[in-house]
């Protein structure tokens, strides 16, 4: 057992540095790969150090590289007995050298998939400053579904790593390193293209390009004429090239291994192919993503860091006057402490110096009289809106109508765009297409151009995959090569993501905050709300629905001529608070509602939190801010928070308008129970009132943290429970057999003392230790039944799960339950959810939540006014505080009963550590006694057993001498 967790069933492979063994995930319940760092002899000395570095460091590097599909996931790492072992993803299948040994040369399809899968993975190895410097067959690895993956990162460099192999020492493998290495000792990302090349020739030809018993092979000798390139045979001759000089790098090799997939499905007869140039893009487009992603998110999230922040000209600031109106109920109860308020903030027209794009508008159309080169734009603060429209053109737009439809709408955007704007048109697949302008960044909007990109528009089909990932990484690329501060994205999505990693939508939405904002439209009912909803929140943007083809037209016009208002980028809605104060939540409520506590950044100034809203133009957006303040005195007024709308000037943060929130405490219920304003559309409510009973508030507050306390005590009786029953079948499978044994001996035992003695005390004796041991053997055989129909033991909850369950069980526990039919419904879905937790699916749990808030389960209804109503609500909050602490008497009782049982003090023996692997180790140790125990009165029965048979022999002595 490894770590108290990963326990070792099987070796796969061993090598001079190490062996890699599948093992258990006791935890989760899965196989996993666990590589062993073999250490020298004497385990200490500069070898040992140095492989301990090298582990490190693998670890370190290649979980720098866990969003890539084509590279082997590290988990974990665990320091057992001072060796290092790495917790590594297991992938079912072989290595290339096995395959290679056992079926031969790969057929010219199977290697180009073999070489766009490597390409990959060094581009995201090299973009991540990570050169892996041992690519060779036996470090390939490929999956049941052929994807191919590169592993051991054990003597991979980073470029700012300090160097851990001591100078002298040979770094590769014979036969695969690149020849500069071999002479210098030393070499860049550039090597490891030749080690590439050397695969796969072996993997094309089946033979190997260099001698491997040689080190010099590489670079003096030549490898045999290639037979069975194909389509390969031009790059792999270009990889071999033993001047690193004129070898391609990643992004010119992923070009020359283009795209080789099956004819896409295309929308008509005659409809033109990808032609090469996308092949290409798509080599390309891996590394470019990689290295923005990589490059946005390297130190403690740049994207979302207040150096990330656009900024803006001084006439755009100027261009708009904000007012903040804040409605609020400033009287507070005596000790009350929360404080609402609706925040209600309008930007319009200042009429000064409002900018116009006029300058731009006839330098483009300057620009598209003449026929010499255009000159390129770069981003600045006193640009143009630039408007970027993202149009999934996958397989599922072949459909009748859709394609058009998306056509019609890009048409439509294109035209609702003013003169002066910027623009530019991306096809989404598995690759991203820049259908307008093609030579990347963004154009003009003249006469000309709307013509140009619309022809275009007209020319697209539809074919190929749907990564999201990469239209969202192309557009911020798109926007660094030439817009204004203010930058948005319209995409149009017909489908879910089909990217490999669930987490690289995430991340690349994640490492877009801040570079530009976007509306997503669905269209139809296949793509996921939740996915789009994430890209919205991430990028300060909306989500909407548009059910049929013909009405995203209208949808993309709206959005554009929404965009194109926009006169300020990056606004912030910065709230400060006075010491002591809390911000409980700041939410949008129209005209779309959004919670916007969870993206809180730090502000620039002390006690100051700031919360993107995207850019803006003239609009009016409503905020419902909760904050929590320290009591005071009655009569006494405070400051409870300050909000105000900031942006970036060209040299400091400016301030665009101010609103304050205060507090009030009286003793007048008059006061305190007035209604603080009407807010539109909120919580599935056409009207909502925001006010607030502060009595009702602190049972709530109590009621809430009871359940906090309540779910954490749901998730530690589940665990035990889940312990106990894994713990319980193992004792029972361990002893039932020993004790089977014991109880035999001790029958037989006892049948020799009664045919000695021939007593009738003895003799029944006998026939009560025969029945005992009879009933043994009828439990060990059970246990061998029950065995083989068991299902395997639950893994233990991970954090996540706990963290999970306990959000899942504050909302919807029964005892929180209105009335008896609510409590029923709650009562069968925390069955589903307790399920879902003693499994320690996450995926499950997840899914239950989803549900509980699509049906309505997480909203809240604002306190009545009437007080018979009220009176009613405070007893029904008392009576379920009520239940509440009598379901967690009843817990506690539980769990005490449970670690009293006899398997309960060994499994939580005091004093001794905790869990499964400790338990286990004490019932070893309890079943080598009962061995012990069992030998022992195995030999006591053998002696009665040889002094009956001595005595036997003796009686027949004395007849025969009578």
């Amino acid at each position: 057992m490894i770590g108290g967790r990963y326990r070792l069933v099987d070796r796969l492979g061993s090598g001079a540095f190490g062996q890699v063994w599948r093992a258990h995930d006791m935890h989760l319940g899965v196989d996993v790969a666990v590589k062993q760092v073999l250490l020298p002899m004497e385990g200490k000395g500069p070898q040992a150090a140095e492989r301990v570095a090298r582990a490190a460091r693998e670890a370190r590097n290649t979980a720098r590289l866990r969003d890539c599909p084509n590279i082997v996931t590290v988990h974990d790492v665990h320091i057992e007995n001072g060796a290092p072992w790495i917790v590594m993803q297991l992938v079912k299948g072989e290595s290339l050298a096995e395959r290679l040994s056992h079926r031969g040369p790969l057929t010219e399809n199977n290697a180009v998939a073999l070489a766009r899968d490597l390409l990959r993975a060094l581009a995201a190895a090299h973009a991540a400053g990570i050169v892996h410097r041992d690519v060779k067959p036996g470090n390939v690895l490929l999956a049941a579904d052929g994807t191919a993956l590169l592993a051991d990162f054990g003597i991979a460099v980073r470029f700012d790593d300090a160097r851990v192999t001591r100078t002298g020492t040979f770094i590769g493998s014979p036969g695969y390193v690149a020849p500069e290495r071999v002479i210098s000792q030393d070499a860049g990302a550039i090597g490891d293209l030749f080690s590439l090349g050397a695969t796969l020739y072996e993997a094309v030809e089946g033979i190997p390009a260099f001698r491997a018993d040689i080190i010099g092979s590489v670079v003096a000798g030549q490898p045999a004429s290639m037979r069975r390139g194909g389509r390969l045979t031009a790059l792999i001759t270009r990889l071999l090239d033993k001047d690193p000089a004129t070898r391609p790098d990643v992004a010119a090799a992923l070009a020359l291994v283009g795209d080789w997939t099956p004819p896409p499905t295309v929308e008509a007869p005659g409809s033109l192919l990808p032609s090469l140039a996308q092949d290409v893009q798509l080599g390309v487009e891996w590394v470019e993503h990689f290295a923005f992603v990589n490059e946005r998110l390297r130190n403690d999230d740049i994207a979302a860091s207040r150096g990330a922040r656009t900024s803006n000209a001084v006439e755009a600031l100027e261009s708009i006057r904000t007012e903040i109106g804040v409605d609020q109920n400033e009287y507070l109860a005596a000790g009350g402490r929360e404080v609402h308020a609706v925040v209600s903030v309008s930007t319009a027209d200042s009429g000064r110096s409002a900018p116009t794009h006029a300058a731009a508008s006839a330098a483009a159309l300057r620009a598209d009289r003449s026929y010499g080169a255009k000159p390129v734009p770069v981003a600045s603060a006193d640009g143009p809106p630039s408007v970027v429209f993202i149009a999934d053109c996958s397989r599922s737009l072949a459909e009748p109508g859709r394609l058009a439809g998306v056509k019609a709408a890009l048409h439509a955007g294109i035209d609702s765009l003013p003169d002066g704007a910027r623009f530019a048109v991306i096809a989404g697949r598995a690759d991203s297409q820049a259908v307008y302008p093609e030579d990347g960044g963004t154009e003009a909007v003249t006469k000309a151009s709307r013509a140009a990109a619309k022809a275009a528009v007209d020319r697209l089909t539809a074919y190929g995959g749907r990564e999201i990932g990469l239209w969202l990484s192309r557009a911020a690329r798109l926007f660094a090569l030439g817009s204004g501060p203010v930058r948005h994205a319209i995409i149009v999505v017909n489908g879910r993501d089909e990217g490999l990693h669930p987490s690289r939508l995430a991340m690349t939405a994640r490492a877009c905050t801040g570079l530009f904002t976007a509306d997503c439209l669905g269209l139809g009912d296949d793509w996921d709300v939740h996915e789009m909803r994430l890209v919205s929140e991430q990028l300060s943007g909306t989500v909407a629905l548009v059910a049929e083809p013909a009405a995203l037209p209208q949808a993309v016009r709206e959005a554009t001529v929404g965009a194109a208002a926009k006169r300020v980028a990056d606004v912030e809605l910065s709230v400060w608070t006075p010491s002591g104060a809390v911000i409980r939540y700041v939410k949008q409520v129209e005209p779309v509602l959004r919670d916007l506590t969870d993206n809180r950044i730090p502000g620039d100034a002390v006690r100051t939190v700031g919360f993107p809203t995207g850019a803006w133009g003239p609009e009016t957006r409503t905020f419902h801010i909760c904050v929590e303040v320290a009591p005071g005195e009655l009569g006494q007024e405070k400051l409870a928070a300050r909000v105000q709308l900031t942006a970036r000037g060209p040299e400091a943060v400016e301030v665009l308008g101010e609103g304050k929130i205060r507090a009030v405490w009286v003793d007048d219920e008059t006061l305190v129970m007035r209604v603080v304003s009407k807010v539109g559309p909120y919580g599935g409510q056409s009207e909502a009132e925001v006010w607030v009973d502060p009595e009702i508030g602190d049972l709530e507050r109590e009621l809430a943290g009871l359940a906090d306390e309540l779910s954490q005590a749901e998730a530690e009786l589940a665990e035990v429970r889940n312990l106990l029953a894994v713990f319980g079948r193992a004792h029972a499978r361990m002893f039932a057999p020993l004790l089977a044994e014991l109880d035999e001996i001790e029958a037989r035992v006892a049948e020799v003392h009664a045919a000695r003695s021939g007593r009738a005390d003895d003799q029944r004796d006998a026939e009560t230790a025969r029945e005992r041991a009879q009933q043994s053997a009828r439990q060990a055989d059970e246990e061998k039944v029950r065995a083989t129909r068991a299902e395997p033991p639950r893994p233990a909850p991970t954090g996540e799960a706990k963290r999970m369950y306990r959000k899942l069980a504050r909302r919807c526990h029964p005892d929180l339950a209105d009335d008896e039919s609510d409590r029923q419904r709650r009562e069968v879905f925390m069955a589903r959810v307790n399920d879902a937790y003693t499994r320690g699916d996450i995926g499950l749990l997840a899914q239950l939540s989803r549900e509980w808030d699509a049906e309505g389960g997480a909203g809240t209804s604002a306190p009545p006014k009437d007080p018979g109503e009220r009176r009613k609500l405070k007893e029904h909050l008392q009576q379920a505080l009520s239940s509440v602490h009598n379901r967690l008497d009843r817990i506690r009782d539980e769990l005490s009963a449970a670690r009293e049982s006899e398997l309960g003090r060994i499994v939580f023996a005091p004093g001794q550590d905790a869990g499964m692997p400790a338990a286990m180790r004490r019932l070893d140790k309890m079943a080598d006694k009962l061995k012990a125990l069992v030998d022992e009165r195995r030999r006591v029965l053998d002696g009665l057993v040889d002094a009956a048979a001595a005595a036997a022999d003796a009686g027949m002595a004395d007849e025969r001498r009578r």
